[in-house]
């Protein structure tokens, strides 16, 4: 860490050439077990696509697809798991909802000619005389839960499937112009008056069954009325070039192509994001306590033992020793280690402090690194040469070409001492 910059006036800022840009993510919703193929094509094939077309304007894509709800009780699971299971069962609808929220403004949706699970209308649905919450059958379930944890709204139509209720969350309780419907028009789905009429007697089961198909074409209706952006398509290929034209649109609006179209730190400028990104996603899940009031003062401490040397440094360094870099090994614990059990919140405590320290302490010198952060960010190679890259910007600036010229968009400026360096380490 190093206090201040030699010259007067100046501060080094460990800000990258490209700025820190919210990702793109979309909710993926679709009724599960009729779009698999669906979703697989676009997980594996435009996805990443749009995600290296983020890669250029220093964001990334990264939709949500929750198809672990489609998983069902096995046999083989212990007592305690199956517990869990049908915990998760029971708060499924609320659990979707809040991830169409915190995935807002962006939705993407695909539909065909089923409605998924719901609740008939004919049957009684009255919390106000239940008692017992396992007398519920699953749906009555997650609606209870849902209403009880923040979306009363869904009591006022009990009788929609939860593909439905994704929808009105995030198309017709808001409003947002990154939202995309497919509507799956595959000709094997087209059926005739005369497969109709040959249909077997009614049961309960295809009672519910021709039900379900109003309640989507309803559904559709409704969609189309609003006016909100629908495309029609037959095949995957055909999806793909809607789903990849839509979106990429979108990334191209909220974040234009840079002005630097050549930079030779490109790939550390990426790197400084993704380490952003973790930092953030850390601090919004922080809750301040007493213990982390009394790690901060620790961490702090330990950090500006560093600068005090510095500044002592400083005064000493002007005789024999200072020009022949003779410097005595510090006395110091140049390493602090914070140890705790996996999951129990190093990584988000870390990422809150350093925040913390880089708004009380401007002017130091600080280059966080977030160690599974990134695909390469375990690889020590990778962790050397994002020091070295950091400490090289500190002693002779960022240089970038700007489109058109041969010439560094700016001089580098002279070179200070590199800094002493402390290490902060959570395992």
């Amino acid at each position: 860490m190093n206090q201040k910059a030699n010259e007067p006036g100046t501060r080094y800022n460990t800000q990258p050439i490209l700025k820190y840009q919210k990702c793109i993510q979309p909710y993926v919703c679709s009724t599960l077990d009729d779009f698999q193929e669906e979703r697989d094509f676009l997980a594996n094939t435009i996805f990443p696509r749009l995600n290296n077309f983020c890669s250029l304007r220093g964001t990334y894509f990264k939709a949500v697809d929750l198809r672990w709800s489609a998983v069902k009780a096995h046999k083989s699971f212990s007592d305690n798991l199956f517990r869990q299971y049908s915990c998760l069962r029971s708060q499924h609808l609320k659990l979707c909802l809040d991830y169409v929220d915190s995935c807002f403004p962006f939705f993407i949706c695909l539909l065909g000619q089923t409605y998924g699970d719901f609740l008939p209308e004919y049957s009684p649905f009255m919390f106000s005389k239940v008692k017992d919450f396992a007398s519920l059958s699953k749906g009555e379930q997650n609606l209870y839960v849902a209403a009880k944890n923040g979306y009363p709204w869904v009591l006022e139509t009990p009788y929609c499937s939860l593909t439905e209720f994704e929808i009105i969350q995030a198309a017709f309780r808001k409003e947002s112009p990154f939202q995309f419907f497919y509507f799956r028009t595959a000709n094997s789905l087209l059926r005739t008056f005369s497969e109709e009429e040959e249909e077997e007697e009614l049961t309960p089961a295809s009672m519910k069954t021709q039900e379900g198909r109003l309640k989507v074409g309803k559904l559709k209706a409704k969609i189309i009325g609003k006016g909100l952006p629908v495309r029609f398509y037959r095949d995957l290929d055909e999806l793909g070039e809607m789903v990849f034209k839509d979106w990429s649109a979108v990334v191209e609006k909220l974040y234009p192509v840079p002005m630097i179209v050549e930079n030779i730190d490109y790939k550390h400028s990426l790197e400084c994001l993704y380490h952003e990104e973790f930092a953030e996603k850390c601090k919004q899940v922080f809750v301040i306590s007493k213990e982390s009031d009394r790690a901060f003062e620790t961490l702090e401490q330990f950090a500006l033992k560093d600068i005090e040397l510095d500044s002592d440094s400083g005064v000493a360094g002007s005789g024999l020793d200072s020009i022949l870099r003779i410097h005595s090994l510090p006395t110091y614990k140049s390493i602090l280690l914070l140890s705790g059990e996996r999951g129990c919140g190093k990584s988000t405590l870390i990422a809150n402090w350093v925040s913390y320290f880089k708004n009380k302490y401007p002017g130091v010198l600080m280059i966080p690194y977030f160690v599974g952060s990134t695909c390469e960010s375990s690889d020590i190679m990778s962790v050397i040469h994002y020091f070295i890259m950091e400490l090289q910007h500190r002693a002779q600036g960022k240089r970038a070409r700007w489109a058109g010229t041969t010439q560094p968009a700016h001089s580098p400026p002279a070179r200070p001492p590199l800094p002493r360096l402390s290490i902060l380490s959570a395992l």
